[in-house]
């Protein structure tokens, strides 16, 4: 399995775990900061995974779409 690490400096880390807690509202009070932002940041990376593969099915459905009338129709004059 892959990792991606990030490294963020002692002098910014509370900026960035604020960061996460604001802009991502609701985090449950027995949930850290720093596990918050982990959550947020592996959400971040699933949808973006998904929007994508959404996005490259749809082409591809697009395509078959547009091969299947070009069949379908290339008789008519």
């Amino acid at each position: 399995m892959a990792k991606i690490t990030l490294t963020i400096p002692d002098e910014i880390v509370e900026r960035v775990l604020d960061a996460f807690d604001g802009h991502y509202a609701g985090r449950p009070e027995d949930v850290t900061k720093a596990a918050w932002a982990k959550q947020q940041v592996r959400h971040y990376v699933r949808m973006t995974v998904r929007q994508w593969e959404r996005q490259e099915a749809s082409i591809g459905i697009a395509e078959a779409a547009e091969e299947a009338a070009d069949e379908a129709t290339k008789e008519i004059s």
